[in-house]
């Protein structure tokens, strides 16, 4: 439910910021955190042992639904071939190489 849609958002944030493993690790991060002791910190989801399945099960489902409309809307604004602001750049071998163009 969670690799399709942040894969997507993570290849739109990473060509979209040309190309930055920096900012790709804080994302990583920051879903992370997101996911796991995070959520301990809302005082209804702080008592994990008591708290019932159903409503983690609902905290996971809410966050792969966010994570579901987020990378829709990319797709959808962006389109799903650059996934990118900026059309791709076509590079030309040089020299008595190939002329076939090489897509970047």
């Amino acid at each position: 439910m969670f690799l399709l849609p942040v894969s997507i958002l993570i290849t739109w944030v990473f060509n979209g910021a040309g190309g930055s493993v920096l900012i790709i690790m804080l994302l990583h991060a920051m879903l992370n955190a997101s996911s796991g002791p995070l959520w301990r910190a809302i005082p209804e989801y702080s008592n994990l042992e008591s708290t019932s399945r159903a409503l983690i099960t609902n905290v996971y489902l809410l966050q792969a639904a966010v994570l579901w409309v987020a990378a829709v809307a990319v797709v959808l604004v962006y389109g799903a071939s650059n996934l990118s602001r900026k059309p791709r750049q076509v590079l030309f071998a040089t020299g008595a190489e190939s002329r076939e163009p090489r897509v970047r």
